[in-house]
């Protein structure tokens, strides 16, 4: 799926197609009132709230999962889960700038059960 996005927190247009593929994760932005789209390399921006994309986003790809409040990842992408501070990392070479998200408590142990992460797991860092 493409999803149409903006690189500009503004809003101004200048959008960009994004492979919904190379979305890590996504949350909502109370500061720009969007929902922030990360991949790997770049943040992306779109209208709407984090619910909308949800909704979508899990309907045309079973991968997305809700991991903490009003935050979506790209769970197949996961690479690293540090058990310590429940925390999903998406690269192989975990540095200090890698892209990470928080994972709660309650979506924790659901991710384990229902998606298999206890094969991605490992100590903390």
């Amino acid at each position: 799926m493409i999803l149409s996005l903006t690189k500009d927190p503004t809003g101004k247009p200048n959008l960009c197609e994004v492979p919904s593929e190379n979305v890590i994760y996504l949350h909502f932005s109370t500061k720009y009132r969007m929902t922030v789209f990360h991949t790997v390399d770049a943040l992306y921006y779109g209208y709407g709230p984090l619910e909308f994309w949800c909704d979508g986003l899990k309907a045309i790809d079973g991968t997305f999962a809700i991991v903490d409040r009003g935050i979506m990842a790209h769970v197949s992408l996961i690479t690293y889960v540090d058990q310590k501070n429940r925390i999903a990392y998406f690269e192989d070479m975990i540095t200090a700038a890698s892209k990470r998200c928080t994972i709660s408590k309650p979506n924790w142990d659901i991710l384990f059960e229902k998606l298999n992460l206890g094969r991605k797991a490992g100590p903390p860092i």
